[in-house]
């Protein structure tokens, strides 16, 4: 199973609702505050109520360092996609994908051995590649700026790219473009600007699921 980073972040949420209710089950219980021995010594159920409250805390700031570190890699990949047009032949050559519980995870590699990769469901990857695609036939080409404006809001429901949606878009251009279904049909600097022509079929799409 391929993990998505949201998924951690859920697991993380979770465990912490668990906690805060066991830990007010503790505040709250009278017998949690009646004194019992062990060895002779009095002890209270205060120091296990205490021991999962310094416990919260931890997870805690877990979570945060964990939401932070989403961030930094969605900032990576966003990096990565506006690269000078003229790295972008490597990068389409260095990228492979693989599919596990229809998700797709895909992956980059530039030639200083950098790897970004990205974790998109299959059915999203279809419909952002089978987009560009009708775009491309109906105007002639395509650019990724067009695709984010009529995808966005799926592609922010259905992701966990929800601040960089322009990433699930750039990857699965790269994968089409590997694959001779589209070809980069000018290379400004600005990757934003270049457009992509048709040069395959809309059949070939579901091929790709299988040769990654």
């Amino acid at each position: 199973m391929v993990e998505n980073p949201e998924n951690i972040l859920a697991l993380i949420d979770s465990l912490i609702k668990s906690m805060s209710s066991y830990h007010k089950l503790l505040t709250g219980d009278r017998e949690a505050r009646a004194f019992y021995f062990v060895n002779g010594q009095p002890k209270t159920k205060f120091l296990e109520k205490d021991k999962v409250a310094m416990m919260l805390i931890t997870l805690k700031e877990l979570k945060q360092e964990w939401k932070k570190e989403i961030i930094a890699v969605n900032e990576r990949n966003e990096l990565m996609t506006n690269n000078p047009a003229e790295d972008w032949s490597n990068l389409t050559e260095g990228t492979y994908w693989q599919v596990t519980d229809e998700i797709m995870k895909i992956s980059t590699i530039n030639p200083q051995k950098y790897k970004s990769s990205v974790m998109l469901p299959v059915s999203l990857f279809l419909d952002i590649a089978n987009c560009a695609i009708s775009v491309a036939e109906t105007e002639g080409f395509v650019k990724t700026s067009i695709i984010l404006n009529l995808m966005r809001s799926q592609i922010i429901k259905q992701s966990h790219y929800k601040k960089f949606p322009r990433v699930a878009i750039v990857f699965t251009l790269k994968i089409l473009v590997k694959q001779r279904i589209l070809a980069i049909e000018s290379e400004p600097y600005k990757k934003s600007l270049t457009r992509y022509c048709l040069v395959g079929n809309r059949e070939d799409i579901a091929s790709i699921l299988y040769s990654g």
